[in-house]
């Protein structure tokens, strides 16, 4: 059985226990106003974006913006449709990670930003960008977020969706079938040879390093609790060591 306080996983199917919120940790120290970073990981199809909007409705629009990994895919304009139909979109190497860090630190800073939009259909970005203005929370959701050092340090809280490889599987066929044009074979076959073997490899290792573990069986409002819990929480650690720390100001 999994240490409650290390990973933060739910006793029981349903059950939100506060006990567990304390084995938070938080950054040692925080600035003055300092937006707060949730990073939202886990599998394809575990649930991030659900948590996400969730969350957001939850607090509203006027408090948290929510931010997809997906949406920093490499641009591959210069490749031909068939070429792109090849990459490895579950390969850390697809991303522009630096991309969302630097964005991630000017919204730190209270500035705007103009994130890249991402088409699956045709393997590439399209031509306009979405503008996202700093708010009190803001929700980065993907698959591969705790993989690289500076992106998952810049998360002041991080989540893993701990759902089982069945469970991927169907939601995955179901979502590409309907969304993405995509065959059940297709899909299925995809699975098996890239995208599963690299969630072994880059993503299921990693979620040693999140704050808060939350299994497959645990309901959606059940999660939306747990992760508000969890960001009250280091509100109040920041505000505690912001009170010893007073001249900290930025």
């Amino acid at each position: 059985m999994q240490d409650k306080k290390d990973t933060w996983g739910i006793p029981r199917p349903g059950e939100i226990s506060p006990e567990g919120l304390s084995g938070l940790r938080p950054p040692a120290r925080l600035p003055h106003g300092h937006p707060i970073f949730i990073g939202i990981c886990g599998g394809t199809c575990s649930g991030k974006t659900s948590l996400a909007t969730q969350f957001y409705q939850l607090l509203g629009e006027e408090r948290v913006n929510i931010i997809s990994q997906d949406n920093y895919y490499k641009g591959w304009s210069h490749l031909t449709p068939e070429e792109r139909a090849r990459i490895n979109f579950d390969n850390p190497e697809a991303l522009e990670t630096g991309l969302l860090v630097e964005h991630l630190s000017t919204l730190r800073r209270n500035q705007k930003v103009s994130i890249p939009q991402y088409d699956f259909k045709n393997h590439a970005r399209h031509p306009k960008s979405q503008e996202i203005v700093p708010r009190a929370f803001t929700i980065v959701e993907g698959i591969l977020l705790f993989h690289d050092p500076k992106l998952r340090e810049t998360l002041d809280l991080r989540i893993y969706l701990d759902v089982s490889f069945n469970t991927m599987l169907r939601r995955r066929t179901e979502r590409d079938v309907r969304e993405r044009g995509r065959t059940a074979e297709s899909v299925r076959n995809q699975f098996l040879s890239t995208v599963y073997p690299m969630h072994l490899e880059f993503v299921e290792p990693y979620k040693r390093h999140a704050h808060l573990v939350i299994q497959e069986e645990t309901s959606l409002v059940a999660r939306a609790a747990l992760v508000t819990k969890a960001a009250e929480r280091l509100i109040q650690e920041i505000t505690r060591i912001q009170a010893r720390t007073p001249g900290d100001k930025a």
